[in-house]
């Protein structure tokens, strides 16, 4: 035991990552880590005042093993910090964009009652990049700004205020977070089975499914919830619910659809290839 603890002490971290013989390079880096922590062991153990020499001295020269699970576990909580670390970062500006662009007319292009949005470009970013929950989470930060918007910024979204505000929110809400939620989730399964050069295929798909969910739950919160309002039998003017949905949003799922596939999807695929380097 004193042999092997002189050799922890005294060995660089290179030489003794040197000595390791095979295995993969995954596992030589993770040895690499893991051995710089042994000195915050070693003096940890000598300052316990319940141990004797003898135990002190074995316990150290099973900590100088670079397989011990205390040196795992904190080399692991490390990992995990700066991972977080950076989650919250990539959200903190994403959730900025979406605020930003609901608020300047950079988000919205208003035509009459019609209101196509293109916030959904960094829900869509996120969900792909940071994944599913975290997608459900800008999602809900859409949400979120859309019904601020009811307060008057949207004439459309004031008159369905003026109906049910419990209504408005739950339409403003529900649909953008399902819409997060299930564009990570679709591009998960999409890029497990992607042979495409690049994984294209799952990052077009993707851009191109989301803004066409974000309609379809929209519409159909609408259709629920409002349908029998007096507002709403107005628009319709005599239609079926069909012809009603594609008169109402045809143009908007259009335009959507073209800008969240060019912008969203050519970003998307950017930011990701950048994090997972």
């Amino acid at each position: 035991p004193f042999q092997r603890l002189a050799e922890c002490e005294a060995e660089p971290h290179e030489e003794r990552l040197g000595r390791v013989r095979g295995g993969s390079p995954e596992r030589r880096t993770r040895k690499k880590v893991l051995t710089k922590h042994q000195s915050k062991f070693i003096m940890w153990v000598l300052q316990i005042p319940q141990a004797d020499l003898i135990t002190k001295i074995n316990l150290i020269a099973f900590l100088c093993e670079d397989r011990h699970p205390l040196q795992r576990s904190l080399s692991g909580g490390k990992m995990l910090e700066k991972k977080s670390t950076k989650w919250l970062v990539r959200m903190g500006v994403l959730i900025a964009i979406i605020v930003l662009m609901s608020f300047t007319p950079i988000g919205y292009l208003k035509v009459g009652a019609i209101e196509i949005t293109f916030i959904m470009i960094p829900v869509i970013i996120g969900a792909i990049t940071l994944g599913a929950k975290s997608g459900a989470i800008l999602g809900a930060v859409f949400g979120i700004t859309s019904f601020i918007q009811c307060f008057g910024a949207s004439p459309f979204g004031a008159m369905l205020l003026s109906i049910n505000w419990f209504f408005t929110l739950l339409t403003c809400l529900i649909p953008r977070i399902l819409m997060g939620w299930l564009t990570g989730v679709i591009f998960s399964a999409l890029y497990k089975k992607d042979k495409t050069k690049g994984n294209a295929l799952s990052f077009i798909v993707t851009s191109l499914v989301a803004p066409l969910m974000n309609t379809f739950f929209f519409m159909l919160f609408i259709i629920v919830l409002f349908g029998s309002s007096e507002y709403i039998t107005e628009l319709q003017a005599g239609r079926n619910i069909f012809e009603f949905v594609v008169w109402f949003v045809g143009l908007n799922g259009v335009i959507e659809a073209a800008v969240s596939f060019l912008v969203g999807g050519t970003i998307s695929k950017a930011v990701y290839r950048f994090a997972n380097k």
